[in-house]
């Protein structure tokens, strides 16, 4: 990314008439989406589009793995099992069937022992490319604010948040419509058999950050003892949880990190 100030990369692979991007922090897994077209010649186009906008914004292309995650300064602090064990207290562990070991597969034991709390935050709300593909937890998001480029991305978005919910917020019938060319998306589902269908603003590949503060309002017009949680990582990218208050002191005492309310 320019200058290397938010330490991100974008990766585009064709393959046939398929384009998968990965995109995120260096040193991460990242975030991965495939998208399908007509065919080959059209994914190749597509794909040099990307790539071209991205290099427009300040990309330098570069040989994958060049670039290796920042050097984490020393500390003595909690090992990874303390610090999952002390996670899974505030309501965030790992997914059902997801192996430990794909913790270390980005990162080495003493990297989340150098760096507590905040690297094993990010690494359990990000994904995994393994044979279990898909979130390494339901209750942590680490999430890219730079990810709106086609149909599904709001839906994947909606579909996210329903699952930090835990259960509590039931969508249907999710539904989006994406195109940063013709300046035009919205967003549309039901819950509790109430249709709604929001316009979004379009700003190159940039989320319409107003749809967290719609989707906490939902949450919090349902009066259950919970919210979702933010903490902003200082780039483009957060950390988006969900909450009891008593869960979320907690963590914010025990980590040391300034998670709050996603909305106050």
């Amino acid at each position: 990314d320019p200058e290397g100030a938010s330490h991100k990369f974008y990766e585009v692979t064709v393959d046939g008439a398929a384009v998968t991007t990965r995109f995120g922090r260096i040193g991460t897994t990242g975030q991965t989406k495939v998208d399908s077209y007509g065919s080959p010649s059209e994914a190749l186009s597509a794909a040099e589009k990307k790539i071209n906008e991205k290099l427009h914004k300040g990309y330098e292309v570069t040989t994958k793995g060049e670039r290796e995650k920042k050097p984490i300064p020393r500390r003595a602090k909690p090992s990874a099992e303390e610090q999952l064990q002390n996670l899974s207290d505030c309501g965030i562990s790992l997914k059902p069937g997801m192996s430990k070991e794909l913790l270390f597969t980005e990162y080495e034991p003493e990297d989340y022992v150098n760096e507590p709390y905040l690297l094993l935050l990010t690494a359990l709300g990000g994904e995994t490319e393994e044979e279990s593909y898909g979130f390494l937890s339901s209750d942590i998001w680490h999430f890219d604010t730079e990810c709106i480029e086609d149909h599904g991305d709001y839906a994947r978005i909606a579909l996210r948040m329903e699952e930090l919910a835990g259960g509590d917020l039931p969508l249907e019938a999710v539904e989006d419509y994406v195109d940063v060319e013709e300046g035009r998306a919205w967003m549309s589902f039901s819950l509790d058999s109430q249709n709604y269908k929001w316009e979004l603003k379009v700003e190159d590949d940039w989320v319409d950050t107003r749809v967290f503060g719609e989707f906490d309002a939902l949450l919090r017009g349902r009066h259950l003892n919970k919210r979702f949680t933010y903490l902003n990582l200082g780039g483009q990218d957060c950390l988006i949880g969900c909450s009891t208050p008593e869960q979320l002191e907690k963590l914010r005492t025990m980590s040391g990190l300034n998670f709050r309310w996603l909305v106050e």
